[in-house]
C-alpha cells in the first residue's frame, strides 16, 4: 500500500504507473489529512485494519509493505512522523522540497542548489508546459522513469552521501527524493 500526502498528484502518478505496468496488487490511497504525522497515523490504521481483515478472510492478505509518500515542505513534526512510521514498520519516501522534484528528475539531472516548491514547479513546466497539480501526466513521464531513478540515486550518493532508506537523512537535503525506492519496488514487481 502507498499512502500519499496529496489527494491528486501523487495518487494519479502512482495509479498511472501501476496501470502502465499492469500491477493490480498495490493499493494507492490519498491520506486522510496532509500533515506527515496524520499521513503516518492513517497508514498505520489502514495497515492494522488490513491485518484484522486478513485474519478473518482467506481472500484478503496483509500488506507486505506500506509506504508513506510526503514532502518536507514546511511541515512541522517531520522527525516525529518518521519515527512513528519506523515504529509501525512503515517506510517513508520523502521528497525535499516537493513531489514535483521527483517528476522533474524524469527529464533532467538537477543541480545542487536549494530549491523552493515554486522553483521546482516552474522548472517542471519547462518540460510539461501544461503541468498542473493533480493533472494526468503519466504518459509524459513514463519513459523517464529509469533515468529518474538513476538521477535520484546519483543526487543522494554524490551530493548528500546519505542512505535514503532512513528518511530522516533527507530532511536537510534539498533537493532530494526517495520516491525512487517505491518505484523500484513497483518496477521489480512488474518484471516478475
Amino acid at each position: 500500500m502507498i499512502v500519499c500526502e496529496g489527494s491528486k498528484t501523487e495518487p494519479k502518478y502512482f495509479a498511472g504507473v501501476l496501470a502502465k505496468w499492469k500491477l493490480q496488487s498495490v493499493d494507492v490511497v490519498p491520506a486522510r489529512g496532509s500533515a506527515p504525522t496524520t499521513i503516518v497515523e492513517d497508514a498505520a490504521s489502514r495497515k492494522k485494519q488490513r491485518a484484522v481483515d486478513a485474519s478473518r478472510s482467506d481472500f484478503v492478505a496483509e500488506y507486505d509493505e506500506v509506504w508513506c509518500v510526503f514532502d518536507v515542505d514546511e511541515h512541522a513534526k517531520l522527525k516525529t512522523a518518521i519515527a512513528t512510521a519506523a515504529a509501525n514498520e512503515i517506510r517513508v519516501a520523502l521528497t525535499n522540497p516537493c513531489f514535483e522534484f521527483w517528476l522533474l528528475l524524469h527529464f533532467v539531472r538537477f543541480g545542487t542548489t536549494t530549491q523552493t516548491r515554486q522553483q521546482v514547479q516552474r522548472e517542471l513546466r519547462r518540460y510539461i508546459p501544461k503541468y498542473e497539480k493533480g493533472g494526468d501526466h503519466v504518459d509524459e513521464l513514463f519513459d523517464g522513469i529509469g533515468p529518474a531513478i538513476q538521477r535520484a540515486e546519483h543526487i543522494l550518493k554524490s551530493q548528500w552521501q546519505v542512505n535514503p532508506e532512513e528518511a530522516v537523512n533527507l530532511l536537510n537535503c534539498n533537493p532530494s527524493t526517495a520516491v525512487h525506492l517505491v518505484v523500484k519496488k513497483l518496477q521489480k514487481m512488474a518484471i516478475q
